[in-house]
């Protein structure tokens, strides 16, 4: 037998497995998807949206700072069953076993071994304007311009770089599609060579597209009565920008599946379904229908709904959505839904494997046939494959709202499309479309009716091969918006939160959706801000029309994010007082103590010596380097008191090697100068740091540094670094000249030990041999001889002697 549930629910029965296949277990992945208003994950097998990520949100801006977007979108799974040779049913779909293992599909193509399934824990994700500019580049027959990476890594038949670049090795066989410009069957981009949706229609550029691959023939289905279907699904997931506000198009991400018979034998009335745990914000209060003659089944809710959901997840409050799913390759042929939790969720005693056969031929999952008019379950002699098949707003229609007492719940709603054969080898191509439909100040009935309304559109781009009347969708490519990169320099970066500072408050045209997606996005000019450089719709961040608080988020979701091949980080680093950095030292501590691993010291931002009497903001980089030291945290990384904290926003990201402060004022006037500290950071030495020489040094430095008055205008800022020392006497090959006629005894030594040195010595040191540091003995001037008293524990210690002229003598020393 099989899971008794789609949910993921594993029952085992007693008594032995009944069949074992060769387990292939890749590690998870998952790709954080855009589609302009939706932000979704993409997941490297047929759960293809996953609430254990971010599942499939709208709208992909936050409503306000720190708050999530409320998902649609909880699971989304791909089902397939039908017959074989012998006439019986058999099917594959994907449930969560104990221990995180995946059933049913696995990732990856059939023709894998064991050993080389781990390499194909992907999902391979491009975007659009890295094609578009491919393309532009090849028009004179050849390529010029490096291949962004994520076209060198696409995953077409025979890529010869991405064994290179990513250690997988390419099966001999079909793979992600591509167009072939040099028409040699094998993907290279350096021949003109580019990633495309499908071959049905190469002349689409989509704004971002995905693509992964999963098959049934390596999963471990140990508890299936027989062995799995044989097939191989290889998966494409689409965007496309579209400008309009109205068009549905930018509120839908598409999908493309090309399912293989990868089997010997013919596959018989074979049936694709779409499961979604379909939760409109708030899971409990969700209501559900198909409309046959649209190929489309939906979810929506039946009424406002909440702030703050059961659990602290986010609601929509009012004016919830509806979720759309079309098929636009396929006719719907049965669409069934069902609650949590109840005996029509696959969770009780009955055969999972019936059950699955019985919602596939649309029924309810007990064999019973779907009734029409109330639930839909034994309620007239009608009987019918479509639940729900009425309009909402017509109350006399057989709609889920329009039931008396309508039951509510987290519902699972379930599309099949019309059965068809598949041949050995022989494929088949599915596309279906997800969409969002939201207007504000509409009922839910009649928020269904927006929906459907719109859906004429999506059916006609299908049908027109993804073609508009005024030419396909393209990618930005000149002069484009990427959120979040407010200077415009191809980086996002805490740097980018200075010209907003300046622009704070403006407004000018928004962009065609509310979008923080990675992506970049055309927009009306709105002119510059002062003296800034960019177009002030570049500090829009996600493209509301309003220069507010609201933009951050994208400063927050796309911090070091890149267009292109970009490196520099931005700002200046020039040497001057401006920013003074300091070593705070504590009376017990000299400035010249060596920190041995595991010390800490402190630094302090004194900010005194400036070229201006007034400022409006800053940012800056403190680097260091992280094989040495590590930065302790939960220090004053931006100042306590200054001008800086009132009336201003302030944003601080750090990482190995670097902390990225942001400060600016946000009430458009300057601040007379005045010294002040601008912060404190405190940093250990590493256990393991390495040395290049006894004693060495670390650097810790201020770069990148920016600052603006509020006009926009430009301030130079320079700044010092501190060189830290520090070292751990080893007695290896770091030694310097040694310090010679130093004499110690007895070693070993019970504890107290004799000295005496013909050079003059400055000082003795005590370390572990782990490089604590135990002790130290300043000698006096002129002294040449004397005693120390070891510690008393056991052991073996390293001795360190100083002489006044910088050489070092070390040796290991015994404590009995």
């Amino acid at each position: 037998m099989r899971s008794l549930s789609i949910l993921g629910v594993l029952y085992f029965f007693s008594g032995p497995w009944l069949y074992t296949q060769s387990i292939c277990h890749p590690p998870y992945s998952s790709e954080e998807f855009y589609a302009n208003t939706i932000r979704a994950s993409i997941q490297n097998n047929s759960e293809l949206f996953s609430g254990l990520n971010k599942g499939f949100g709208f709208p992909a801006h936050l409503n306000g700072p720190g708050q999530e977007v409320p998902d649609l979108i909880a699971t989304q799974r791909f089902l397939i069953g039908g017959l074989g040779p012998d006439g019986k049913w058999k099917d594959s779909y994907l449930a969560t076993a104990p221990f995180g293992e995946n059933w049913g599909f696995v990732n990856g193509p059939a023709t894998l071994s064991i050993p080389e399934c781990k390499d194909w824990g992907h999902v391979w994700l491009v975007n659009g304007t890295d094609i578009a500019n491919l393309k532009i580049d090849y028009q004179d027959g050849q390529i010029d311009q490096m291949p962004a990476l994520d076209l060198l890594t696409w995953p077409g038949k025979g890529n010869p770089y991405i064994m290179n670049l990513m250690g997988i090795q390419l099966p001999d066989q079909d793979m992600a599609p591509f167009f072939d410009a040099d028409l040699d069957g094998l993907y290279d981009p350096w021949q003109g060579d580019y990633p495309i949706v499908g071959e049905d229609c190469p002349d689409l550029v989509p704004t971002l597209i995905a693509w992964t691959i999963y098959n049934d023939i390596l999963a471990p289905t140990t508890m299936q009565l027989g062995p799995p279907l044989g097939v191989e699904v290889g998966v494409t997931v689409f965007a496309v920008d579209f400008p309009s506000v109205t068009s549905v198009l930018s509120e839908t991400i598409f999908t493309r599946y090309n399912i293989r018979n990868i089997g010997q034998d013919s596959l018989f009335d074979v049936r694709i379904g779409q499961y979604l745990n379909a939760d409109i914000g708030c899971s409990w209060d969700d209501l559900v229908g198909c409309q046959p003659s649209l190929n489309t089944f939906y979810a929506y809710n039946d009424g406002p709904d909440a702030k703050t959901c059961p659990g602290g997840v986010p609601g929509y409050e009012f004016d919830p959505p509806v979720l759309t799913v079309t098929l636009l390759s396929d006719q719907l042929a049965s669409f069934g839904s069902w609650s949590r939790n109840t005996p029509d969720d696959l969770n009780d005693t009955i055969s999972a494997e019936k059950s699955f056969e019985n919602v596939f031929h649309g029924l309810w999952p007990n064999g019973s046939p779907i009734t029409v008019g109330g639930i839909g379950e034994g309620t007239s002699m009608d009987t019918t494959t479509f639940l729900f098949s009425g309009i909402p707003s017509d109350p006399a229609s057989w709609a889920h709202s329009n039931v008396p007492e309508f039951e509510e719940g987290d519902r699972r709603i379930f599309g099949v499309v019309t059965p068809f054969d598949l041949a050995p080898q022989q494929s088949k191509i599915h596309y279906a479309a997800y969409s969002v439909h939201r207007a504000l100040g509409l009922t839910p009935v009649d928020q269904v009716d927006f929906a459907l309304s719109r859906l004429l559109e999506l059916i006609s781009f299908y049908n027109a091969s993804f073609k508009l009347p005024l030419g396909n969708p393209h990618p930005c490519l000149t002069d484009c918006v990427w959120p979040g990169d407010m200077d415009a320099n191809g980086m996002c970066n805490n740097l980018d939160l200075l010209e907003w500072g300046v622009s704070l408050d403006r407004t000018g045209s928004p962009r065609g959706q509310v979008f923080t997606g990675w992506l970049p996005q055309d927009g009306l000019a709105w002119g510059k801000t002062g003296y800034l450089d960019p177009d002030a719709r570049h500090q829009d961040a996600n493209g509301d029309g309003a220069i507010d608080p609201l933009d951050l988020f994208a400063l927050n979701e796309n911090f070091s994010k890149t267009a292109g091949e970009i490196s520099d980080w931005g700002g200046m680093t020039l040497t001057g007082p401006e920013i003074k950095l300091t070593r705070i030292f504590n009376p017990l501590t000299s400035p010249d103590e060596l920190l041995a691993p595991g010390k800490k010291f402190m630094l302090q931002f004194d900010v005194s010596e400036w070229p201006v009497d007034s400022i409006y903001n800053l940012g800056y980089s403190v680097t260091y380097d992280p094989a040495v030291v590590s930065l302790d945290p939960g220090f004053n990384y931006i100042p306590k008191s200054s001008f800086f904290v009132d009336s201003s926003e302030v944003f601080v990201r750090s990482s190995a090697g670097r902390v990225n402060v942001g400060i600016t004022r946000t009430d458009h006037v300057n601040v007379q100068f005045t010294p002040f500290e601008l912060g404190k950071l405190r940093f250990t030495i590493k256990q393991d740091a390495p040395q290049d020489q006894y004693p060495d040094t670390t650097a810790i430095v201020i770069r990148y540094v920016k600052a603006y008055l509020a006009d926009g205008t430009l301030l130079e800022i320079g700044s010092n670094s501190v060189h830290v020392p520090f070292g751990l006497a080893t007695g290896l090959d770091l030694e310097n000249e040694s310090l010679s006629g130093f004499v110690i005894s007895p070693n070993p030594t019970s504890g107290l030990m004799s000295w005496s040195s013909i050079n003059p010595t400055e000082s003795l040191e005590l370390y572990s041999l782990q490089g604590q540091y135990l002790n130290r003995w300043i000698i006096d001037a002129g002294v040449s001889r004397g005693e120390i008293e070891l510690p008393d524990l056991p052991g073996v210690y390293f001795l360190v002697a100083r002489g006044q002229n910088g050489t070092v003598r070390r040796m290991k020393v015994i404590r009995q």
